[in-house]
């Protein structure tokens, strides 16, 4: 066999093994519902999601089936891995569109949210492998 015969075999052979789009949605969905939950100081955890899920949205653009992720079961399971101050402030979100534009959220605006959302999570500095608490300390000086 040439090696161009083989190179076009390989390729033939990995997109029968990895190229189902309805193969591909799947995977995606079973890792969203499988996901551990992100807690509220895990900014790091939250940078995870948030990468996953703009890679979802550039899966979306070219594989069809990937349209299941804008169902709302499917919307609540990845906001159910938030942490319950992002999941209220979701609901806020979604409740402002729906009355402001009558329009529906989909998956994009969730990923855009989840995005925001780590981007403006305050910086966290570690000492000693502890996160920085120097809020607390001005809190506690107020007092």
């Amino acid at each position: 066999m040439s090696p161009d015969e083989g190179y076009s075999e390989a390729r033939r052979l990995l997109h029968k093994e990895y190229g189902d789009p309805y193969k591909i949605s799947t995977s995606y969905l079973n890792k969203i519902l499988q996901w551990t939950p992100v807690r509220f100081d895990d900014n790091q955890g939250l940078k995870q999601l948030s990468i996953f899920l703009t890679k979802c949205t550039i899966a979306m653009k070219s594989i069809s089936y990937m349209r299941v992720l804008d169902h709302a079961p499917n919307m609540q399971a990845v906001v159910s891995k938030l942490p319950s101050n992002l999941q209220a402030k979701w609901r806020d979100q979604v409740f402002k569109k729906k009355k402001r534009e009558k329009g529906v959220t989909c998956f994009t605006d969730l990923a855009e949210f989840v995005k925001y959302a780590h981007l403006s999570q305050p910086m966290t500095q570690y000492l000693e492998g502890r996160p920085w608490t120097g809020a607390r300390k001005i809190i506690s000086l107020q007092k």
